[in-house]
């Protein structure tokens, strides 16, 4: 399970891709490749206000912060693309 601390609280998104890799030191490490939260819209403004706020947040820790991937989706069958969230 992936669990961000984001300013509203914790967040728990749908689906994360996280892969294990080892670096040219021979070190094992995870990288998280995607993350993609699916809420039956891909309309970011037909959300309420609290859950359109946790995915900004979401969006924040995510893409900017951690550099990974972040997207909505309507359901599971669109993985691995999604909408970009402002």
């Amino acid at each position: 399970m992936i669990e961000a601390q984001v300013q509203l609280g914790t967040y728990n998104p749908d689906w994360a891709i996280v892969m294990e890799e080892t670096d040219e030191f021979g070190e094992k490490g995870e990288r998280m490749y995607m993350v993609r939260e699916t809420k039956g819209t891909n309309v970011l403004n037909d959300l309420a206000p609290p859950e359109r706020a946790m995915m900004r947040c979401g969006s924040k820790h995510f893409n900017d912060v951690l550099d990974c991937n972040y997207k909505l989706n309507v359901s599971a069958n669109e993985l691995p693309s999604g909408t970009d969230i402002k």
